[in-house]
């Protein structure tokens, strides 16, 4: 896709534009393209990577990715084709929306890579996020960490219950739209005062949560869990588990066995609780079974 925006360019086709930057003036015009790019690649990412949620799209393009349900930096771009021409086309688009300095575009969208990247590491990089935004919420809050912020926990939950989680470098999208798990910011709080693995702290939370991780709106509010096809998310491990449907591991309500009469008119005791046995399901969570 930045090949594509450069060739355009080359053709004068979009509002790039080259040459030195000169003033302050010019540099505060750059300095706000940065801004407001921010703010769209994050608005595109999350109505983008939502819709490759739905069903469809979901069993044919966005499964490879979520082969992955403990993420690593390779994760960042192991994607379909598909995927990467629907996510990346803002890097495209926003070359017609206003005028953007030509080493500009390349230099964001470059070092994009590297975000993606690490926000599929496994280890928390918070509070720091590489945005410009980020860095002044960071430089207003004096190191703390910012409930507006993304992190790498973030998207491991997203990893774990595709359910939630569709944003990129904010969390007001996902907040908005009740797609927010409903436990996330307690469990970046924890992972920010000690620092450490995000991927170990997402399976905390899900052992915590009882293996549920449905996001904040609860019920009607949810987005409909996608399938992925046959054997898309097979695999070892922790992942083995995962639900074809992308789906939260569900709990699985046991029923104690009706008391029957023993020898001689003796009854079993009708309050006793029959034995239960737990296995993990979905990364870690201990799911109840008769």
């Amino acid at each position: 896709m930045l090949w594509a925006a450069q060739e355009l360019h080359a053709r004068g086709w979009g509002q790039m534009y080259d040459g030195p930057v000169e003033g302050w003036r010019g540099w505060a015009y750059v300095a706000l393209c940065v801004l407001v790019i921010d703010v769209l690649h994050d608005a595109w990412f999350y109505w983008t990577h939502r819709l490759l949620h739905w069903r469809p799209l979901m069993r044919r393009v966005h499964y490879m990715h979520h082969q992955s349900s403990v993420p690593s930096a390779y994760t960042g771009y192991s994607f379909h084709w598909a995927e990467a021409a629907l996510v990346f086309a803002n890097e495209v688009l926003v070359t017609f929306l206003f005028p953007v300095h030509a080493g500009l575009h390349r230099a964001y969208h470059l070092f994009a890579t590297v975000i993606h990247n690490g926000g599929h590491c496994g280890y928390e990089l918070a509070p720091f996020i590489p945005t410009l935004v980020g860095t002044l919420l960071l430089l207003a809050g004096r190191g703390r960490r910012h409930p507006g912020l993304n992190t790498v926990l973030h998207h491991d939950l997203h990893h774990r219950f595709p359910r939630g989680h569709f944003s990129l470098y904010f969390t007001h999208w996902d907040r908005w739209m009740g797609t927010m798990h409903r436990d996330y910011d307690a469990m970046a709080d924890a992972v920010h005062r000690r620092g450490g693995d995000g991927a170990g702290a997402a399976a905390a939370g899900a052992a915590a949560a009882g293996g549920g991780a449905s996001p904040s709106g609860s019920g009607t509010g949810e987005p409909a869990a996608p399938a992925a096809p046959r054997g898309a998310s097979r695999g070892r491990g922790r992942g083995a588990a995962e639900s074809r449907s992308g789906q939260e591991p569900r709990r699985s309500a046991s029923r104690p066995r009706a008391a029957s009469p023993a020898r001689g008119g003796k009854s079993t005791s009708a309050g006793a609780a029959p034995r239960r046995s737990a296995r993990l399901q979905g990364g870690g969570a201990a799911t109840p079974a008769p």
